[in-house]
């Protein structure tokens, strides 16, 4: 989602982009570098509360110790913030540089965008 949007602005397409993006187009976006994405915590709770479940995803408090010793080996391994910059940085350019065509099935956007 984070792709299309950039893309969206950089390339001042109308927002009835998303809506046609969802039907059978053939549309060429960038994927968004993964640097940086970190799920910090999972939440069960939606989950938990549904009736027919099989079993109920829960941490006892030594589950909770070894999530939080492996989350801090995971954020040593973290690009630092000049890396991260970097890595969108080059990206935002690559986008920026890019031309994008869409097969439309649906009716109202053509072209290179």
């Amino acid at each position: 989602m984070i792709g299309i949007i950039v893309m969206m602005i950089y390339k001042n397409l109308p927002d009835s982009f998303i809506e046609t993006s969802f039907c059978h187009n053939v549309i060429h976006i960038w994927l968004t570098p993964s640097n940086g994405l970190f799920l910090n915590r999972m939440v069960f709770e939606s989950y938990n509360n549904i009736r027919d479940i099989p079993e109920k995803i829960c941490f006892d408090e030594n589950e909770e110790k070894k999530i939080l010793e492996f989350r801090e080996k995971l954020l040593d391994g973290i690009l630092t913030e000049k890396q991260f910059d970097q890595v969108y940085q080059e990206w935002i350019q690559d986008v920026s540089n890019d031309k994008y065509s869409i097969e439309d099935d649906c009716g109202s956007i053509h072209g290179d965008y």
